[in-house]
């Protein structure tokens, strides 16, 4: 956890702007979070980074009988379309609220 700690800070740092999205596997969907996800969600939100769940899209993808996973825990071409999608929308959403993103002078 101290490696995903300094690399989130040093994201930080750099001036970039950090969003983490969680992509929980077939078995935290179905049976809920496992310690890392939980482990991760709060280094993040203590953070202060903007993290979202990816549960909403793969639920109803399941829920449509389609399979986002390609062994179980790894996304498919479906799960990577629902990852990018929900990270587009909320790139959008931050823009459209005014967070933009920091330019940083090199």
């Amino acid at each position: 956890m101290s490696d995903l700690r300094q690399f989130l800070t040093l994201a930080i740092n750099s001036g970039a702007t950090v969003l983490v999205a969680q992509y929980p596997d077939r078995e935290e969907i179905a049976n809920g979070y496992a310690e890392g996800y939980q482990r991760i969600k709060h280094l993040v939100e203590t953070l202060g980074i903007d993290i979202f769940p990816l549960d909403p899209g793969i639920r109803a993808a399941l829920d449509r009988g389609e399979n986002p996973y390609r062994d179980g825990i790894h996304a498919n071409d479906l799960g990577q379309a629902l990852l990018a999608t929900a990270s587009f929308d909320r790139l959008m959403a931050r823009l459209a609220n005014g967070q933009r993103p920091k330019a940083k002078n090199r």
